[in-house]
């Protein structure tokens, strides 16, 4: 029984490490030019980029939002990295 348990607790770090390397997101704030950047990298599959390109738009949005709220007078984009 507590095999079991570990060997389920081994998969799901090992999941949750995996997730963690496939997307990761990037904030780049140049003062200068008043521009924050959220830059998103993602490995999804061939067949659903194209869903996943729309998912992250909308998953995104409250963290555009919250930098506009955070840098006033700032523009702020969002690039996605798909990497294949």
């Amino acid at each position: 029984m507590i095999m079991i348990m570990i060997m389920i607790m081994i998969i799901i770090i090992i999941i949750i490490v995996i997730i963690i390397i496939i997307i990761i997101i990037i904030i780049i704030i140049n003062k200068q030019r008043k521009r924050v950047l959220a830059v998103e990298t993602s490995c999804p599959w061939m067949d659903n980029r194209t869903a996943k390109d729309k998912e992250k738009t909308t998953k995104y949005a409250a963290l555009r939002w919250e930098l506009k709220q955070q840098y006033p007078g700032y523009e702020v984009k969002q690039y996605k990295v798909i990497h294949y």
